[in-house]
């Protein structure tokens, strides 16, 4: 029985494997189908997903493309060297280094649209010219635009909108290189054509230095030199935009009703398209959001929106900006809708004289046959590495660099490898050869108006601040002139400079007949002013030199000589006038010669006695807390979403949860700085006489140092180059500037923007320099509701409020834990409850 039944199995073997197999078949096979069906929903979920998250929270219209740097710095915040600007450098932000971006128009207008409210730049800045070319590919005459560029690097920018279907770049070595800006299809006559101008000032705008902007097309062509061009633009007082009523029917004719009243029939003008304006006209042009849409509306052909836009918003806006003509000359005598077009038989000399020379035009005020360009200046760039004349390297560099010096031209000896510089040789011609050529490369920066001569053994006295506002303020030059009997003097008069008359001649008559003894540099200057200006200078220097010792130098100081009673002594011993007024302590700004080895003893007393910047920490009642104020609002404002700010300390805790504050003051008309007058010694008293007349007796104020201010009033403190400058010299202890300063400068620029109270409070009741600290045990509920609501307020200039401070100071650490349970259900912390 057992043997059948074992064959039986046997025989069935084969079936129940088949068995077996079928349904391991199924199984895999359904298994294999669940997971690719997985698979796709997983995968279709998280496109979903993605394409939500991507759509609401990353939009479009928040979302600005990061930009590449391309300038290195020297060092990172925590000293060690990087290679990029990825935390926000400010060069890329003035200047992108890029063409090309991902900014829709709106964001770009927007970008471009935003001005600096501090006027004075904190870099050496170049005033460029932008030349914006709207062109349909490429330009036919890029050759000849080529030879006008050259050689005048870094005084001109260059933007090309171009058909979004070209795509055909430069060659490397060209202007054009990488100069095309994102384009969109433009139409003749058409918004799109208003649209690509904008875009291209608004690309422009984007580099700070470009300050005058002109519109050119692939046909156009210049008629002077980039030299007259340049000297043209910025000596003049106007942008170059024509704008005229047209009574006929291609003028007065285009206007639409329906532009009422947004512009009415009197404020409608034509013009050409193609203009010039300075920066102040291009950003109120790409600002525009009150006329732009009208016109977009209601301008459609036989009304051409390139002819009547500008001109029209101009006459509407800014009228006195323009001299209302053009300067790109065309040929309209043909008639029809478009001038003229030359070709190669109407390009002559005669013809392009005809241009250039044959009409009349007001220019600045002044009437001319000459497009105002009779006189054509030549730009001549000398030796220049970046006024110090010197045969050595700075080795006082440092604390000259830590006065902030902007623009520094240096002037070294042939021997330091700097052709084509000539070697200078002291009391010669070429000494003086020397000064011009410093002075001749810092006038080509149209933004220097003060020029200093130092030499390599040169410190300055007075802190940048000081040093600025002196000169700035002065109404003279400072330029030592007199009259000297002695051999030194007039006994170095050669008679064969008698008669020059002329200013060529007298320079040539110097050169040829100033010899040792008599030298150059302590001649040719002092006679020079007395002849042509004497009334310029005040005929004094301000460079101090100790002659006591006699000789034909001064006396040269080493590390024993500088002390601080020697440099006191230095900055206060004398007496002089000052723009004919008073007489004033500060006569001397810069002394020399000092030895390299007194470098060591000038850094360690530049801070306290010289009041330079340094890296020292913040002290409290010092300008140093200030500058850290201001350093913080100004940073916060780089987010142009940031609309209020609250300067708290360590020690400060909200009264309230976050949505009590933030409706608080939001919803508010004012910003929370105290600022009264308080009689007391520990007020009135602290007022320095010094600080008169920009700060009076009866502005002083004082006030809390912890405030919350507007984006408004945040913008006036960190733009402040007046009164800042002033409590840094005469505040010092007993005077402590957190306490006075800002109170004081919101009394003098904008009173109507606070409430005239903090939000933070602090227990002054002890008495003393400091307010009360609480620790552990102080921190209970009924302190707490005390604080929060034992105390009344106006709101918005309406009822009396219970909620005053929205924070409260001083709490030591150990108060954390008590704090951390009572948030909750005290405060509010955590929950939906206000």
């Amino acid at each position: 029985m057992k043997q059948y039944n074992f064959i039986a199995s046997i025989k069935e073997l084969p079936t129940h494997i088949k068995r077996e197999i079928r349904e391991s078949n199924f199984r895999i096979a359904a298994t294999i189908i669940l997971c690719i069906s997985m698979s796709v929903f997983i995968f279709i979920l998280s496109v979903f997903v993605n394409h939500r998250v991507r759509k609401f929270l990353v939009s479009d219209e928040l979302y600005f493309p990061p930009i590449t740097p391309t300038l290195s710095h020297s060092s990172s915040c925590n000293g060690s060297s990087s290679s990029s600007t990825k935390n926000g450098g400010l060069r890329e932000w003035i200047a992108p280094s890029e063409m090309w971006h991902s900014m829709t128009d709106k964001e770009l207008l927007w970008r471009a649209s935003m001005v600096p409210s501090i006027a004075e730049f904190p870099y050496k800045r170049t005033p460029k010219v932008a030349f914006m070319f709207l062109t349909r590919g490429r330009l036919p005459l890029a050759p000849f635009w080529e030879m006008f560029f050259k050689d005048h690097e870094g005084f001109f920018s260059i933007y090309l909108h171009t058909s979004p279907e070209f795509t055909e770049e430069a060659p490397e070595s060209s202007v054009f290189y990488k100069r095309r800006i994102p384009s969109k299809p433009v139409q003749w006559g058409r918004a799109t054509m208003i649209d690509a101008e904008r875009r291209l000032l608004a690309n422009a705008l984007l580099d700070f230095s470009n300050e005058r902007f002109i519109l050119l097309s692939e046909t156009c062509i210049p008629l002077f030199s980039f030299t007259t061009t340049y000297t043209y633009l910025f000596n003049s007082n106007h942008s170059y935009l024509s704008s005229f009523d047209d009574p006929r029917r291609m003028g007065r004719g285009r206007y639409n009703k329906r532009m009422w009243p947004a512009i009415s029939l009197s404020d409608w003008r034509k013009g050409s398209q193609w203009f010039e304006v300075h920066r102040k006209l291009a950003i109120q042009v790409i600002s525009d959001v009150t006329y732009y849409p009208v016109f977009k509306d209601h301008c459609k052909p036989p009304c051409y929106m390139d002819e009547h836009y500008l001109p029209t918003l101009v006459t509407k806006v800014c009228p006195e900006l323009t001299s209302n003509r053009t300067i790109t000359w065309v040929d309209w005598s043909g008639g029809g809708s478009h001038p003229t077009r030359f070709v190669r038989k109407d390009v002559t000399e005669g013809f392009l004289n005809q241009v250039r020379y044959g009409f009349n035009c007001s220019y600045n005020g002044d009437t001319t046959s000459t497009f105002g360009l009779e006189s054509r200046a030549i730009l001549r760039f000398s030796c220049v590495d970046t006024p110090f004349l010197t045969d050595l390297e700075t080795q006082t560099s440092p604390v000259e660099h830590s006065v902030i010096l902007h623009v520094v031209f240096v002037q070294k000896s042939q021997s330091r490898g700097c052709e084509p510089c000539l070697p200078v040789q002291w009391g010669r011609a070429t000494m003086i050869d020397a000064e011009r050529s410093l002075l001749a490369n810092a006038l080509i920066d149209f933004s220097n108006e003060r020029f200093i001569l130092l030499s390599e053994t040169c410190i300055p006295l007075f802190n940048f601040t000081t040093t600025y506002t002196y000169l700035l303020n002065s109404n003279h030059n400072f330029l030592r002139s007199f009259d000297d009997p002695r051999r030194m003097g007039r006994g170095r008069y050669n008679k064969r400079m008698w008669p020059a008359i002329s200013l060529s001649d007298w320079r040539k008559v110097f050169k040829d007949h100033c010899k040792p003894p008599c030298y150059m540099d302590e001649h040719y200057l002092p006679t020079l002013v007395t002849m042509v200006c004497p009334e310029l200078t005040s005929n004094r220097t301000n460079t101090w030199a100790d002659w006591s010792g006699g000789g034909s130098h001064p006396t040269r100081f080493v590390r024993k000589d500088v002390t601080a009673g020697f440099l006191n002594w230095v900055r206060h011993r004398f007496n002089c006038n000052y723009n004919g007024g008073d007489m004033s302590s500060i006569c001397f700004l810069f002394a020399r010669k000092f030895h390299p080895n007194t470098l060591q003893s000038l850094l360690q007393m530049a801070p306290t006695l010289l009041g330079f910047n340094s890296s020292s920490p913040v002290q409290w009642g010092r300008a140093t807390t200030i500058d850290a104020e201001r350093s913080l609002l100004a940073n916060a404002l780089l987010d142009s979403s940031n609309e209020r700010f609250i300067l708290l300390s360590e020690t400060c805790i909200p009264s309230f949860n976050f949505t009590t504050p933030y409706t608080y003051l939001l919803n508010s008309n004012h910003s929370f700085l105290s600022s009264f007058d308080d009689p007391r010694r520990m007020g009135r008293d602290r007022y320095n006489k010094k600080m008169w007349p920009t700060i009076s007796l009866s502005d002083w104020r004082k006030g809390s140092q912890w405030f919350e201010v507007h984006r408004k009033l945040a913008i006036q403190v960190i733009s402040d180059v007046t009164y800042f400058p002033v409590f840094k010299d005469h505040c010092k202890p007993p005077c402590y500037m957190d306490e006075h300063y800002l109170p004081t400068l919101v009394t003098k620029v904008c009173p109507e923007l606070t409430s005239n109270r903090t939000i933070t409070w602090a227990d002054w009741s002890g008495g003393g320099s400091h307010p009360t600290r609480f620790v552990r045990k102080d921190v209970t509920e009924g302190f707490l509701n005390r604080v929060r609501h034992g105390f009344n307020c106006r709101y918005n200039g309406g009822d009396m409020s219970s909620i005053c401070f929205l924070f409260a100071r001083k709490f030591h650490p150990n108060t954390l834990q008590s704090l951390l349970q009572m948030a909750p259900t005290l405060l509010g912390f955590n929950s939906s409850s206000a």
